[in-house]
């Protein structure tokens, strides 16, 4: 519940055709709109248009609603009933296909995104959100997508206009269900162009990148941190969550926020919530323009538990259960707790104020057990200048965790009165332990029962990552003296490496993507890749083995020894798997065909003594390269 006076700037600038587009999805597929390919024109598309909302009795209301600290509105929900049975335009193609689209125009929107209370897509089929330019895509969406509620949202396309297309292959027979309830017209905390200036940051100038050196130590618990679009009824809001751990340590998708962002949420709303992963900047230097940071996210929840009458009476929490398992390329990390009540003397919290990119803030002196409202229920925070800035928080961080030195999330953010222009106010974040158990008598209102369901007491416990060592090769194949490019794809944000090449110079790297890794011996070789953790209080390593992964060949021989009827192939010790030799005359006629699957010997021979004395062309051709040879036989 911060207070909040923020214009969230972002703005995107792609060329199509020649640049990337911005992928900003849901879990989703890629690809490109078929329509693109077939160059279908807008112009015949139906386009409906929506009413402009009174834009200035919102930023009224905001002015009332964010002195009171509620979570920060960047939108409004407005009803609809379009979709694709009574709306939009279809173009059948000439092998069949079908392409369905729509445009739908908010005039004066910053952004719009869709929300649907029928939605259902066949096997085979995929559909896809662009903006007028062309610049912006999100999707595919697929079956993979569909919901047994029906419910499903889709994020942000910038501007006033959206054009959704949906895809179906003539195999398809399945029915496609697909309808538009709402549409948030966003009026702030999103894309805007200002003084002909480009960028994005609505957070104010303090504010600290999670990437600048404030964050080194706290790289793994940032990757449990999340930007979530939350839906009130007809209101669309900024808020931070976090993944925590559990006992069982199952990474069930558990995901901690604060209670009063969702307060007068239904089951459904909740169902069409959106959680933005790995929002932030790839070091301390603010991007130019959003790109494709928004790219990996997620929609839909349940309500587990929540507690504390949005920190009127208690602690603040809310707890939710993400629909989907949260995918091994977002690298989450399920945050550790400590719900023993003991104040921390240091630590940081992490979060996304105004909605923007993940930002860190520092506090160096002893957290205090404050009332927010009636209860001890909260710690008092007060944050410090660091090198790069001095990070407090604002509207949009509401929910976000606040870390004890050991890493480990001790409480949520309520509410305060820090931001920018205030840097020495104090925040209140709710209790873990409070959240714990504290806010009533029932597991509707505890943290225990669900992160704790063996019943094992556990006062803390550590984080819990996706933690793989795992790398790929630019190519696992080359030639004898040639080089190849390793690239690190190890989950869990390990912050160490020890690479080991076999027969290779070097033989050795400590490099997160090492380069030019010479071989200057043929056969097959491993590769084996350790990559070591390390969290604020201890440390661990996975290691992977790729065996025979790298294979390095060189050139073959093809030779004839006078009189001896014999044909060698010489393999130079190059291991090869399919094989196959032609011997043609001069006026090219096949004389001879030889085949093997693979060479246990490094030379082969072939018995050529039926026939004549000439010239003859050998070609041999094997699973690395292609080979013609002129060869005088004398037999």
């Amino acid at each position: 519940m911060k207070i909040s006076k923020i214009n969230y700037i972002l703005f995107l600038i792609f060329y199509f055709g020649i640049s990337s587009y911005s992928l900003k999805s849901q879990i989703s597929s890629g690809g490109i709109p078929p329509s693109f390919e077939y160059n279908l024109s807008k112009s015949l598309i139906q386009t409906i248009t929506i009413l402009k909302p009174d834009v200035t009795q919102l930023f009224l209301e905001d002015e009332i609603t964010d002195k009171k600290g509620e979570a920060y509105r960047m939108g409004v929900l407005l009803p609809v009933n379009n979709g694709i049975y009574n709306s939009g335009t279809w173009t059948k193609l000439s092998n069949g296909d079908k392409i369905w689209r729509l445009r739908i125009t908010a005039k004066g929107a910053l952004a719009t995104s869709l929300y649907y209370d029928k939605f259902y897509l066949p096997k085979g089929s995929r559909l896809y959100l662009y903006n007028d330019a062309k610049d912006q895509l999100i999707g595919a969406f697929t079956s993979k997508n569909n919901h047994t509620t029906g419910l499903f949202s889709t994020g942000l396309i910038n501007g006033d206009v959206c054009i959704l297309e949906y895809y179906e292959p003539f195999s398809v027979k399945d029915t496609v269900i697909i309808n538009i309830s709402d549409i948030n017209y966003a009026y702030r905390g999103v894309s805007e162009v200002k003084n002909n200036k480009f960028g994005f940051g609505a957070s104010g100038s303090c504010e600290v990148n999670i990437n600048c050196s404030e964050g080194n130590n706290w790289q793994l618990q940032k990757a449990g941190v999340a930007r979530i679009n939350v839906r009130v009824g007809s209101s669309s809001k900024w808020c931070t969550g976090s993944l925590v751990n559990n006992t069982s340590q199952d990474f069930k998708p558990y995901l901690l926020t604060a209670d009063h962002c969702g307060i007068g949420a239904s089951v459904s709303d909740i169902t069409q919530w959106m959680f933005y992963f790995n929002y932030e900047a790839p070091d301390c230097v603010d991007p130019s323009s959003e790109g494709t940071l928004a790219s990996q996210s997620m929609t839909g929840a349940v309500k587990i538990a929540n507690g504390g009458n949005a920190g009127t009476t208690g602690s603040d929490f809310l707890l939710l259960l993400l629909n989907n398992d949260v995918p091994e390329t977002y690298n989450p990390y399920f945050l550790g707790w400590d719900r023993s009540g003991d104040s921390s003397i240091s630590g940081v919290s992490i979060h996304h104020p105004a909605g923007d990119i993940k930002k860190i803030s520092t506090y160096t002196s002893t957290l205090i057990t404050a009332a927010y409202n009636t209860a001890l229920s909260h710690w008092k925070v007060n944050w410090n200048p660091t090198v790069n800035g001095h990070g407090v928080t604002e509207g949009g961080s509401s929910g976000s965790p606040i870390f004890n030195t050991a890493g480990k999330i001790i409480g949520t953010l309520t509410g305060g009165t820090s931001d920018c222009s205030q840097l020495t106010e104090p925040d209140f974040y709710g209790k873990f332990d409070w959240h714990w158990d504290k806010n009533g008598n029932t597991a509707a209102v505890h943290l225990k029962e669900w992160l704790d369901p063996s019943g094992s007491n556990l006062k803390q416990i550590g984080g819990l990552a996706y933690n793989k060592a795992d790398f790929s090769a630019n190519t696992t194949m080359v030639k004898r003296g040639e080089s190849i490019n390793f690239t690190n794809q190890s989950l869990g944000g390990p912050s160490q490496y020890l690479w080991n090449f076999e027969a290779a110079t070097p033989n050795s790297s400590v490099l997160e993507n090492p380069t030019n890794i010479s071989y200057s011996e043929t056969g097959l070789f491993d590769v084996t890749l350790t990559s070591t953790y390390i969290e604020i209080d201890t440390s661990f390593s996975k290691t992977t083995k790729k065996t025979d992964y790298i294979r390095v060949w060189d050139d073959i021989r093809i030779y004839t020894p006078q009189f001896s009827g014999q044909l060698w192939v010489d393999f130079s010790y190059t291991i090869i798997s399919k094989l196959s030799i032609s011997i043609f005359d001069v006026i090219g006629r096949k004389t001879l065909s030889y085949e093997v699957k693979n060479n246990p010997d490094n030379k082969i021979n072939i018995n050529i003594s039926s026939l004549s004395t000439g010239v003859y062309i050998v070609k041999v051709i094997t699973d690395v390269a292609e080979y013609d040879k002129k060869v005088v036989i004398i037999n």
